[in-house]
């Protein structure tokens, strides 16, 4: 799969299309071909995924930690409390922090983070979001 979605002769709509019936009966495990999948995604909003699928593109693709929460934030439905832990845990670094009960790690200020940490917010991963010029702070003390 991987081999096909990297073939630059494909246009990308022949590409979405083939990820679009190979997918909805097959579940990808290969990280190249996740991250291509994931790629794909991001650049087209139309390519529609099994929940399985964007769940292992979530955690298992070799996708930078925007481009991950950038998917994650497109796809927020099919996501529990439990897969949100997963899903830290595979971000690593202070974003595994978020799990825990105490810490209070600082993250550069983007849209798209503020974003996210008002999910977790809303969701009960997180207790408070400070806002500075650069960076943003997230508090994790929960009840």
């Amino acid at each position: 799969m991987a081999e096909i979605l990297g073939n630059s002769m494909l246009t990308d709509s022949h590409k979405i299309k083939l990820i679009e019936k190979f997918e909805a009966d097959n579940a990808i495990s290969d990280q190249k071909a996740l991250s291509l999948i994931g790629k794909m995604a991001l650049k087209h909003k139309e390519l529609k995924l099994s929940d399985s699928n964007i769940s292992s593109i979530l955690i298992k693709s070799a996708l930078k930690t925007n481009e991950k929460i950038e998917l994650f934030m497109n796809n927020l439905t099919p996501f529990d409390k439990e897969f949100i832990t997963s899903f830290l845990s595979s971000l690593g670094g202070d974003y595994k922090q978020l799990n825990e009960k105490g810490p209070m790690p600082y993250f550069k200020n983007t849209a798209l983070l503020l974003s996210f940490f008002q999910y977790l917010k809303q969701e009960g991963k997180i207790s408070k979001i400070k806002e500075k010029k650069d960076h943003i702070q997230v508090t994790t003390f929960r009840k």
